[in-house]
């Protein structure tokens, strides 16, 4: 036998690895600059509005209330432009550099004084905003509502794409997600403290360096991504074109069965003929060969019914986005006459109670991957699904609703005696914050893995949609409530807000009674059912 014969072959060229853990560094860490900049702008907006631009506290409230609903619906668009157009990367630099102008044209309007009104004084009425002002204003918040639809999810897309196990891209999720909460409590009280006893100037500063820093990071691992095929046009467009061959293609069907019955006649013929070519047409294309264009077609009306059957699923989170809006709106204006002290000194701001929620999930998230799951996994051989996941966060929201009307019920029975503590609103809060460890990686998970593989960018930006349905529903749910009870009045001690809770707790016991028959309806074709 030949020496050579016994020789191994050789080795193939080595090649870089790409993907996988080694690229977290460069999404996700980048991404906690912008998310400390966007948690402590969102959270003290009206008050900048109110000190600075001399906004009367309504009109400040009602512009916050609108940017964090934009803020929320925005990260689906820009999704929706990650998958049709340009793809996550490219979206995911462009938002970055925009939040970075916004950040600093807010510098300006902060430091430049004919970009701000003059500061109230106590003789005479406060200075109004001029056109340019207000333009400035406008655009900077314009800028950085474009940064954060871009800079939110569309990491995590990107993020996942870089794993091929599911197991791998659940984890992901769950370590993104409890970073942007880590990354928003930073901000909440590191970047608000700064402009509260620093300046405004410093911290809007310090947010666009750090804005700046996350660019950097990202564009700096770009050589160890896992790359994606380019998007081949909008998703949705093929979609909406499958649904209408389908429709031309059942009509054809119909005539062509009456043809059969008996109706031969010149005209008859000539319609189905015409009918034929246009469909024919229609499903032709100028690149690609028919019978390709044909299993295209097929393979997205396949996507379709995916689609549609996710859907209600979707919709029964939108309760859910209700539930947590409506416990951050009525928690602050139940801390304002509460007894905040800790000790004889140290008073906790109002808005400050929602860092227990936001504490609550990032710390649950933890645990759930790093304690809970693995010990799931070692004593029943698998993980909990998705939808298991979902349906018992959904579970853990209502009853912190119903906690939350529990507590506002003895404080209005205790009126009489000294104020509540304010510490009594932390367990509701952090229940709130258990069912959000849940069921948003849970959703995040399930939509990723089940919508069509062009739709990836859109399925993750779903998770925001629900909370600003929430923002702008609760809006409308607090009207309605004002309009025909009278549970709500401008004084809370005279207002029935327990019994407010109430009704969106019974809103959450029918919806989880929704989400269970989606979920016997729908048939998943994978792993994840």
């Amino acid at each position: 036998m030949d020496n050579d014969q016994l020789l191994p072959p050789p080795s193939p060229p080595h090649r870089r690895r790409v993907g996988g853990w080694i690229t977290f560094p460069f999404i996700t860490v980048a991404m906690i600059g912008t998310g400390i900049a966007t948690g402590g702008m969102s959270s003290n907006l009206t008050v900048y509005l109110i000190d600075v631009f001399n906004m009367g506290k309504l009109n400040a409230a009602q512009i916050s209330s609108f940017v964090d609903g934009c803020l929320n619906i925005a990260p689906l668009l820009m999704a929706i432009v990650a998958d049709s157009c340009f793809g996550s990367f490219l979206v995911v630099c462009t938002s970055i550099i925009s939040s970075s102008l916004g950040m600093l044209l807010f510098f300006m309007t902060a430091t430049v004084h004919f970009l701000r009104p003059c500061p109230c004084s106590s003789i005479g009425p406060c200075e109004s905003s001029t056109s340019l002002q207000l333009v400035a204003l406008y655009t900077a918040i314009t800028l950085w509502i474009i940064g954060v639809g871009g800079t939110r999810l569309n990491p995590a897309t990107m993020g996942a794409n870089q794993f091929d196990n599911s197991d791998d891209q659940s984890t992901f999720f769950n370590w993104y997600l409890f970073s942007l909460n880590v990354a928003a409590l930073v901000g909440i009280v590191g970047i608000v403290y700064v402009e509260d006893n620093v300046g405004w100037g410093w911290g809007f500063g310090v947010s666009g360096a750090l804005t700046v820093g996350s660019l950097v990071l990202f564009i700096s691992g770009r050589s160890l991504y896992c790359w994606q095929k380019p998007p081949q046009g909008s998703p949705f467009s093929a979609l909406w074109n499958a649904m209408l061959l389908s429709v031309k293609k059942k009509k054809m069907k119909e005539k062509m069965a009456n043809l059969d019955e008996g109706g031969h006649n010149f005209c008859h013929y000539s319609t189905i003929g015409a009918d034929v070519q246009s469909l024919q047409d229609e499903i032709g294309d100028d690149h690609v060969p028919k019978a390709s264009s044909v299993q295209s077609t097929n393979q997205h009306l396949q996507d379709l019914k995916i689609v549609v059957k996710i859907l209600p699923l979707f919709f029964s989170s939108v309760p859910i986005g209700i539930s947590m809006s409506m416990q951050i709106t009525l928690t602050v204006l139940q801390a304002l006459v509460m007894d905040r002290y800790i000790g004889h000194s140290f008073q906790i701001p109002p808005a400050s109670m929602l860092l227990f929620n936001i504490s609550s999930t990032a710390l649950f998230i933890c645990v759930f991957d790093r304690v809970v799951f693995p010990l799931w996994r070692r004593l029943t051989n698998h993980t909990p699904t998705p939808l298991q996941r979902i349906g018992l966060g959904y579970i853990l929201c209502t009853i912190a609703m119903a906690l939350s009307a529990q507590v506002e019920h003895t404080r209005l029975d205790t009126l009489s005696d000294k104020p509540m503590s304010v510490l009594w609103l932390v367990p509701p809060l952090l229940l709130m914050g258990l069912g959000d460890a849940l069921h948003f990686p849970g959703s995040m998970t399930l939509y990723y893995q089940e919508f069509p593989a062009s739709m990836r960018s859109v399925a993750t930006g779903m998770v925001t949609l629900c909370n600003g349905f929430g923002f702008y529903l609760s809006t409308a749910t607090i009207g309605i409530v004002r309009k025909f009870t009278n549970w709500l009045h401008d004084d809370i001690n005279q207002s029935r807000v327990d019994n407010v809770y109430w009704m969106i707790a019974m809103i959450g016991v029918l919806n989880f009674g929704y989400f269970l028959l989606c979920v016997r309806m729908f048939k998943k074709g994978n792993s994840v059912a």
